[in-house]
């Protein structure tokens, strides 16, 4: 109860520090999105209170979010080498490689794995032009057709 106390009577202080997202745009730090992202992991909220309280001690203004996500797994991993895994999924597909490709199998192998029929680079024959799917997935009458969209670099947002 007292840990809860300390970091509530932070929170006014910490509205005010902005950081600095990838794409280098500016904007207040979140305390909420930061305990989303720990708890999406699977942190149990003791460690996310642990977490949150260190990085509350360690931020400062315009600090690249990089920084803070590195600080956050860094803390995660001492805690959990399992739960510091999963919150590096997203980093870690997008260290996948320059090509979309690598991700276009990953997207396979999860269709496989949920027991699929999986055919990655397919090119059906449509009634005026050929059409190229990335992943085609079929499991008795299901059939699952995929166009992967995938972007290695951070702070991109399509539109």
């Amino acid at each position: 109860m007292f840990f809860t106390t300390i970091v509530a009577e932070n929170i006014p202080a910490l509205k005010k520090i902005n950081i600095t997202k990838a794409s280098g745009e500016i904007v207040p730090f979140s305390l909420k999105k930061l305990r989303k992202s720990l708890r999406k992991a699977g942190a149990t909220p003791v460690i996310i209170n642990d977490i949150v309280a260190q990085i509350e001690q360690d931020i400062y203004p315009e600090m690249p979010t990089g920084e803070i996500y590195n600080r956050a797994f860094q803390l995660l991993q001492e805690q959990s080498a399992h739960l510091a895994a999963r919150y590096k999924l997203k980093k870690a597909i997008m260290e996948l490689g320059p090509s979309g490709y690598p991700f276009e199998q990953f997207v396979g192998a999860l269709l496989y794995a949920r027991r699929f029929d999986v055919q990655v680079g397919v090119i059906l024959e449509g009634r005026c032009v050929n059409h190229e799917i990335d992943v085609l997935a079929k499991r008795g009458d299901e059939k699952i057709l995929v166009e992967c969209k995938y972007h290695n670099q951070p702070g991109f947002c399509a539109t």
